[in-house]
């Protein structure tokens, strides 16, 4: 058995064991570059490092456009890597995950 099968299924069979902020991805090689492109480590490195209030916050400190941050944004939380929390009019972007597992 691989190990990436081992995990997944130690995860299926006791999912209390597994913690919410774990999130396993079992990509293709394109989705993988797609969703781990230099601009989009980026917005990961600096929600770990610092809370933001709005998205056009977060493009100020990337120094990015707000749409193609928020776009960035999306796709990240399509595929369960952060959360956008809606606070009135803003979107205030959040990690979701602590810990990504994913086989190479």
């Amino acid at each position: 058995m691989k190990i990436k099968d081992f995990i997944f299924k130690a995860m299926l069979e006791d999912p209390e064991g597994t913690p919410d902020k774990v999130l396993f991805l079992d990509l293709s090689k394109e989705k993988l570059s797609m969703l781990f492109s230099p601009a989009k480590l980026e917005i990961l490195k600096k929600l770990k490092e610092k809370n933001f209030n709005s998205v056009g916050a977060l493009a100020k400190e990337l120094n990015r456009p707000v749409e193609s941050v928020s776009k960035d944004l999306k796709l990240l939380q399509a595929y369960g890597l952060l959360e956008l929390v809606q606070n009135g009019q803003q979107k205030i972007p959040k990690l979701e995950k602590e810990l990504l597992i994913m086989p190479i």
